[in-house]
């Protein structure tokens, strides 16, 4: 679909950024950066870190994984060491031109996230990656991703916490990230349950991931990634701000569950509110 073609609906929800969100996520996004696939997938040090984030995404032979926001398919990459069979959408066309000349063995299709080309129940594993924050409509995708899933499979979301202050730091380099200031643990976990219907077990990643900053492949120096005493500085400070850091400030969030039916009744209900709360910290 060409980028003519989108509507750019107002979202009810309280989540969204202003009303030029939308522009200023399609002026960033719609050229393909190859320079970001190479640093993600074989920049040294930083490509580890980005296959240890994805190390949920488990797939086994005949299974079929989609990533909704594929970009260049930096993620896909890393999960193409599988027999899964993969597919990625995304709503760039030069992104996914991009990423059909690096992954051949994938398959690709230009679409919304809130309107995905596929019926329902046809996905083993469906991947969202750094992509809700960047949505003017969430909700709308979250639902897709529940309806696209089949039965007993597994959907994964990985979102940047806009508690962390590295990630803080994302918002005033880059306008796009405008919306990572929306994303909190609790009000992620509540927002995937309420539009799944299913409960997301979360998991924290990266206390305080400097590397992201001194390695960025426009602000930083990739470069550094390669000496030995440089990597064990950063698993150094990572390892220290994991004793002091409480975990809802840690810089990922991973929420992953599965397609099965969601737990009932109004005390598991104020159960699994009080567990969130708890790991708002």
């Amino acid at each position: 679909m060409a980028d003519s073609e989108i509507p750019q609906r107002k979202s009810e929800s309280q989540l969204i950024p202003p009303d030029n969100f939308s522009t200023i996520q399609s002026l960033y996004f719609e050229a393909a950066d190859a320079k970001r696939f190479r640093h993600q997938t074989s920049s040294p040090y930083f490509s580890e870190t980005e296959k240890t984030l994805l190390d949920r995404v488990q797939s086994r032979r005949g299974q079929r994984l989609l990533e909704v926001g594929c970009g260049e398919g930096g993620n896909l990459f890393f999960l193409g060491e599988s027999e899964a069979t993969l597919f990625g959408i995304d709503l760039f066309p030069n992104k996914l031109i991009f990423a059909r000349s690096q992954l051949s063995k994938c398959g690709f299709a230009c679409s919304r996230a809130d309107q995905l080309p596929f019926p329902g129940e046809c996905f083993d594993i469906v991947l969202c990656r750094d992509v809700l924050h960047h949505l003017p409509e969430r909700e709308a995708t979250l639902k897709e991703i529940s309806r696209v899933c089949r039965p007993g499979g597994k959907i994964i979301i990985i979102e940047p916490n806009g508690r962390n202050f590295i990630v803080r730091l994302q918002i005033f380099l880059i306008k796009a990230e405008a919306g990572i200031k929306c994303n909190s643990p609790l009000a992620l976990q509540d927002l995937i349950r309420r539009e799944t219907g299913f409960l997301p077990v979360l998991q924290f990643r990266q206390p305080f991931p400097v590397f992201r900053m001194v390695l960025h492949y426009r602000y930083g120096f990739p470069g550094l990634g390669r000496w030995r005493v440089v990597q064990r500085l950063f698993e150094s400070l990572n390892r220290m701000a994991a004793s002091f850091i409480p975990q809802s400030r840690w810089a990922y969030l991973i929420y992953e569950m599965e397609k099965t039916p969601a737990v009932q009744g109004s005390a598991a209900k104020q159960e699994w509110k009080a567990e969130a709360r708890t790991s708002e910290g």
